[in-house]
């Protein structure tokens, strides 16, 4: 049975936060694979599709262990994140999966559509963020997902929105992102 981790999210653009999470979760769960799905989250205005998938291959051609898939961008409707688990599930019978998220899912997880099935589906991985996540916080999301895995990992603070901020200023981004995503940004003139 192979064990996959799904890290899905805008990934816009995708950075070193990303990168670290899903490597660490290979090392600690003994993933054989860490798929990087950038999501139409029909929760928040997601911008650049097309771009978003390049600047994600970008960004892991150099891990073996990484796999960008593009189920989600091609879709014309929104994808919600059980249509794509139950695709999944269909597509690597042999697999067990694993939903790596950061402690900000405790506070949005119920707005999810079929939240209650997706929970009985697949194992979360939940990373900490800087969010005030108490105990109780904690406990009414165990009680609407099967199995949670709390990761207690020093929080990476980089953020898409920051990166975007920075760049709008003219501010430098190395050591934020891979230099070959920097370079895909400037040919491609994003976020100006």
């Amino acid at each position: 049975m192979y064990r996959i981790g799904i890290l899905g999210g805008s990934f816009n653009p995708i950075h070193y936060g990303h990168l670290i999470i899903a490597n660490n979760c290979i090392n600690t769960f003994k993933l054989d694979r860490v798929f990087f799905i950038p999501a139409m989250n029909p929760l928040k205005e997601s911008i650049l599709p097309l771009h978003r998938y390049n600047m994600t291959k970008i960004a892991t051609y150099d891990n073996s262990l990484f796999e960008v898939l593009d189920i989600e961008i091609k879709q014309e409707k929104p994808c919600y994140t059980i249509d794509t688990i139950n695709y999944l599930k269909n597509d690597y019978k042999n697999a067990e999966f694993f939903f790596i998220t950061g402690t900000d899912i405790i506070f949005s997880y119920e707005k999810w559509k079929d939240y209650d099935k997706l929970g009985n589906m697949i194992d979360f991985i939940v990373y900490k963020r800087s969010l005030n996540v108490t105990e109780e916080d904690k406990k009414r999301f165990l009680r609407l997902v099967k199995n949670v895995f709390f990761v207690d990992s020093p929080v990476i603070e980089i953020s898409s929105s920051v990166i975007r901020d920075y760049i709008k200023k003219g501010y430098s981004i190395k050591y934020l992102l891979p230099d070959t995503v920097i370079d895909y940004i400037k040919e491609n003139r994003l976020y100006l």
